[in-house]
């Protein structure tokens, strides 16, 4: 199977017992099945991580079936935010913080989302920095303090973040 093939190239952790093709086709079976939305949720990692948006989407719009996880949340976060689309980014960040439930790693909505968060709202408030230097507006400003009151939000949030007791 390539996705495992490429998981032991990269180094990647697998998820023993269970293997990538048995989850797919299980989860094909019955979509909502729980094996079915952490095979999802790996395989949208991968995806991710090989800079394929069209698998990367495929997967996570099949979560979206139901209540989406904290896992695909962040992973089109991450999609958003390396695409440089920080607003979209911020959107699906926010979901794996507040608006969704982990089922494989609880950092995702947690830790790894917050930086998320932090990273989007640097980006945006240097973005507007720049801006502000070149045409300085009302609008600008207020950017600019909206985005430093979020920054400050978020990096106070993930700097109180603690693994959850189970």
């Amino acid at each position: 199977d390539k996705m495992v093939d490429y998981l032991e190239a990269k180094n990647i952790l697998l998820f023993a017992p269970l293997t990538i093709n048995s989850l797919v086709d299980e989860w094909e079976k019955d979509p909502m099945a729980e094996a079915g939305r952490e095979a999802a949720c790996v395989l949208a990692h991968l995806a991710r991580l090989q800079g394929n948006g069209a698998e990367l989407m495929k997967y996570a719009l099949r979560d979206m079936l139901d209540t989406p996880c904290a896992e695909i949340c962040y992973e089109l976060g991450c999609y958003y935010k390396d695409s440089m689309d920080y607003d979209e980014a911020i959107v699906w960040y926010q979901n794996a913080v507040s608006e969704t439930e982990c089922i494989l790693d609880v950092e995702t909505g947690g830790k790894k989302s917050l930086e998320g968060l932090v990273a989007c709202y640097e980006a945006l408030l240097a973005q507007a920095e720049k801006a502000e230097l070149q045409t300085s507006s009302e609008q600008q400003k207020q950017s600019i303090e909206i985005y430093e009151q979020q920054l400050a939000v978020y990096r106070e949030a993930l700097a109180d973040w603690q693994l959850p007791e189970e």
